[in-house]
């Protein structure tokens, strides 16, 4: 992919990997950049794609937490700092890091489907809640065939996480 700011293009890429393990899936986000690669791994459990842990790795910054008994803990260090993370969640988290994209999908994604969810900002160490909401559905017809595909939406006051998702 590439991205243009300031009249230059700058070539990017980006995957993301899914495997399964025996309790949990993992998940592993990776963007190679000309700075150099960024990879946002997380293991969601099985069946309800809660997250348990993540790793983000960028450069100097390495983040490592656990998430059990709805409470976060772990580090993350910057140039070899350490800062110790221990934040009361108030609850599961769900469609946060790597893979938040397919966990979304895997939800019942009907028109009228709404619900809330929590995810964590690591550098404000605070629980953010969203909430989604399937906005109507339309028919797409394509080769293969005539499908319909229901439009999901997160409200106006998410815009820095607003995305268009079909299921």
């Amino acid at each position: 992919m590439k991205i243009e700011t300031g009249g230059q293009q700058i070539n990017m890429k980006a995957s993301t990997a899914i495997q399964d393990g025996a309790s949990s899936w993992t998940a592993t986000n990776q963007l190679d950049t000309p700075q150099g690669t960024a990879t946002d791994t997380a293991t969601l459990e099985k069946g309800s794609l809660v997250l348990l842990k993540r790793s983000v790795k960028q450069g100097p910054v390495v983040i490592d937490l656990d998430f059990a008994g709805n409470k976060a803990s772990g580090t993350m260090s910057m140039n070899g700092q350490d800062r110790p993370i221990a934040v009361d969640l108030g609850g599961p988290l769900f469609a946060d890091a790597a893979g938040a994209g397919q966990v979304i999908v895997c939800l019942p994604l009907a028109e009228g489907y709404s619900t809330t969810f929590r995810n964590f900002d690591v550098q404000a160490q605070k629980v953010k809640l969203f909430q989604l909401a399937v906005a109507g559905k339309e028919q797409v017809t394509v080769p293969a065939g005539t499908f319909v595909r229901c439009g999901s939406r997160f409200p106006p006051r998410m815009e820095a996480r607003t995305r268009r998702l079909f299921g």
